[in-house]
């Protein structure tokens, strides 16, 4: 597996991680975002105690900038690092990793707020637990019901597809819950990427953000990486953050597209061409017995999101 760091760029992690007195550096990635972005970072200021940390902004080549609203608001505390285009979520990061200090790393969605003292939480977790190489917190809906946190099994073994075709079956007995209702810490797949904690020392062993990924599955295809060299994700329940999901996102279309790229690279690049095209006939017989089936019992919305579905999977794949 190549790695994401290389020569300079790995070295010069290790000495800031070596030198740093920081606990967790904090990354945003912003495209279009900015009242979101300032809302979550008050948060981290208003509910983060206990530890040391900086906050490290990345925009995506946004078409209003951040950068004064940033300078109003935080009196110049927050590092801002403007990219020439948008280079999507991985990338992003990646730039913001390169330049953070802390010992750790935190990568936080801007359509987020923290609802208590989640990062540092999260950092007591993963500096108590080095077998630990990621964890992440209960991700909460704006009225606080749960929304999806983790993968409970590694995203890439047709949890999905299978789901899909058994008609939610699957993922009532196999693949959730997506969300731990215990107070107990659990081994996950994957975490979500809008909350993201992962020890840089791990970061320097299996490697940043693959940049063939634009936007959905690079979180998943890391936290494979993560994995595959012998560390655990971790779910953390006490840790709570409320994820407004979709509201930093693209319109739907445009959104599905790009989760199917996501999907197809991370499988390909985890499995094989040959898992991802048995995936793609799952997903498609799937779509093919869901329609009628909705079109009989005249729900007429879920038939045309499954008519979608099965265009898009033949636009993003065999056109």
């Amino acid at each position: 597996m190549e790695k994401h760091i290389k020569g300079e760029d790995s070295k010069r992690l290790q000495s800031l991680s070596n030198n740093s007195g920081i606990d967790v550096s904090i990354i945003l990635v912003n495209y279009n975002t900015t009242e979101l972005l300032v809302n979550a970072i008050q948060s981290v200021y208003d509910k983060s105690r206990g530890f040391t940390y900086e906050i490290i902004v990345v925009d995506n080549n946004s078409q209003s900038s951040p950068e004064q609203a940033l300078k109003d608001c935080f009196l110049g505390r927050v590092i801002y690092i403007p990219l020439a285009e948008n280079v999507g979520f991985g990338r992003a990061n990646n730039e913001g990793i390169k330049i953070a200090n802390g010992r750790n790393l935190f990568l936080l969605n801007t359509d987020t707020y923290l609802v208590n003292n989640a990062i540092y939480i999260l950092k007591c977790y993963i500096d108590e637990h080095p077998e630990v190489g990621s964890c992440g917190g209960s991700l909460l809906h704006a009225d606080m019901t749960p929304t999806y946190s983790y993968h409970r099994i590694p995203f890439g073994i047709m949890s999905y597809e299978l789901s899909e075709l058994t008609f939610g079956l699957s993922r009532k007995y196999v693949s959730y819950p997506f969300y731990n209702t215990s107070e107990k810490p659990i081994p996950v797949g994957n975490v979500s990427g809008a909350n993201f904690m992962v020890r840089r020392s791990v970061i320097e062993e299996v490697g940043m953000f693959d940049p063939d990924f634009f936007m959905y599955g690079e979180e998943s295809e890391l936290s494979w990486r993560i994995r595959k060299a012998g560390f655990k994700n971790m779910n953390v329940p006490q840790a709570q953050i409320v994820h407004l999901e979709g509201k930093s996102s693209q319109v739907s279309e445009r959104k599905q597209l790009m989760e199917l790229d996501g999907r197809k690279k991370n499988y390909c690049k985890t499995r094989n061409i040959f898992y991802f095209h048995l995936a793609n006939i799952m997903l498609i017989t799937a779509c093919c017995l869901r329609i009628p089936f909705y079109y009989i019992r005249s729900n007429k919305g879920e038939v045309l999101r499954y008519k979608q579905l099965l265009r898009l999977i033949f636009v993003a794949y065999y056109k």
